[in-house]
């Protein structure tokens, strides 16, 4: 792990600390990627302790104030549960709660969990990145790494035992317990779908942040907060570390964020037939066998299409592509109107040519939205038939063809085969 000097001298006074330490900053990473799981921007990671998250956190966006809030988190929820077990020989239970509850109905007793000392400790290694600079980002860190630490102090809960017979419950010793580290983390989940834009301002010498919208309104200490807004997560970029949501699964049936509209990016996918085969209906045979039969399950997995237009491309002067030698395609408008008419984004061809045919589809019961009506293409007993429109309209192309035959190119003759190839597929059909 790279340290700081400060940070370096912290882990010379408190070597057995650092084994807690990282065990929380993988216990956030853990987090991160749960709680972004279907996000376009799911946490991605490099394995590199350098740069464990990428170019992501060079800029001060949200997903830069989640990772600091959550990993602030999970460091100070790692050292305060190591003091409660007694691994580190600075820290132990809090005993501080003594006496009556509030209500008089137990007293304080048993092994609280010492969350300040865990906050403490937190505070000083994780904020000591931060020392000596007072520019805008170190502000926003460190007030995302309290917000971090206020969330591990908001699941610390009440947990009785009771005395006597289990019924009536006659006397009861309570203290204060962690609740499971998802609960932050759901916490500072919500945090970050309504974090604030700031920016900051000078006062004297001292740098504050205050809100880009409402800047009369007061900070909270448990909001998290950001300078930028987020990149297009939609698409690679090696200069923001975007990953894109290609080949990404996503839920084809959901209207919430890992539904394929959304993860998508409005670009489609594509489904492939998978069979998973597991070990079931497990018994246990005396002595000493457990037996398990062989199961399979076949369901679709749907998979982001990649980003259009995705390839390397030449630069020349400017910046501008590098220029094509020979004859360049140029756009047919009349072309591209009677291709579209025809075939729409959702018509795949070769899914049909592959057995994914409304016939499969009915078998299936399964509805077949792919299958525009703008086709004009009408399906009887699962098999396709050109009605009169289309005839005419194929009529009508060759007609323009004939005429312009002198100004198309190799574009207009592929996609006249392009129309050949699927009228003479239909007439198979037909026959």
């Amino acid at each position: 792990m790279p340290l700081s000097p400060e940070q370096r001298i912290l882990c010379e006074r408190s070597p057995r600390v650092m084994a807690s330490i990282r065990d929380g900053a993988v216990k956030g990473i853990d987090e991160c990627k749960y709680q972004f799981r279907n996000e376009r921007w799911n946490c991605s990671t490099t394995g590199k302790w350098q740069h464990v998250f990428g170019k992501v956190m060079q800029r001060g966006s949200r997903e830069a104030a989640f990772v600091h809030a959550i990993t602030s988190a999970g460091v100070t929820y790692a050292v305060t549960q190591a003091c409660s077990l007694g691994v580190l020989p600075d820290c132990s239970c809090d005993r501080k709660k003594v006496g009556k509850g509030p209500d008089g109905s137990f007293e304080w007793g048993g092994c609280s969990d010492d969350v300040k000392y865990g906050m403490e400790f937190a505070q000083n290694f994780i904020d000591a990145v931060e020392i000596g600079r007072h520019d805008a980002r170190a502000n926003m860190n460190r007030h995302n790494n309290r917000a971090g630490r206020r969330a591990v102090k908001r699941i610390l809960k009440p947990h009785c035992k009771c005395h006597g017979p289990t019924q009536s419950c006659p006397t009861r010793t309570c203290w204060q317990q962690l609740l499971d580290f998802r609960e932050a983390g759901s916490y500072l989940k919500e945090q970050y779908n309504k974090a604030v834009h700031v920016t900051v301002r000078q006062e004297g010498s001292e740098m504050s942040l205050i809100r880009v919208k409402g800047a009369n309104k007061r900070l909270g200490k448990n909001e998290l907060v950001f300078l930028t807004s987020s990149p297009n997560y939609c698409v690679k970029n090696n200069e923001t570390g975007s990953l894109g949501t290609s080949g990404r699964e996503c839920n084809k049936t959901s209207t919430g964020t890992d539904s394929c509209e959304h993860l998508c990016c409005g670009r489609g996918y594509d489904t492939t037939r998978v069979t998973r085969v597991f070990q079931c209906k497990c018994k246990f045979h005396w002595c000493c066998e457990v037996r398990c039969e062989r199961c399979e399950v076949t369901s679709d997995v749907h998979t982001c299409k990649t980003e259009k237009g995705k390839g390397r491309k030449g630069r020349g002067r400017k910046g501008r592509g590098r220029k094509r030698r020979g004859r360049q395609r140029k756009p047919k408008e009349v072309l591209r109107t009677k291709r579209s008419f025809f075939v729409e984004e959702d018509f795949d061809l070769d899914r049909w040519m592959n057995g994914d045919s409304p016939e499969s589809r009915a078998e299936n019961n399964d509805e077949t939205t792919w299958w525009p009506e703008q086709s004009k293409v009408s399906v009887i007993n699962g098999r396709p038939r050109l009605n009169e429109e289309i005839l005419k309209l194929y009529n009508e192309w060759r007609a323009i063809r004939q005429k312009t035959a002198l100004k198309t190119n190799y574009a207009a003759n592929s996609i006249s085969s392009w129309w050949r190839n699927v009228l003479d597929y239909f007439k198979f059909w037909l026959q």
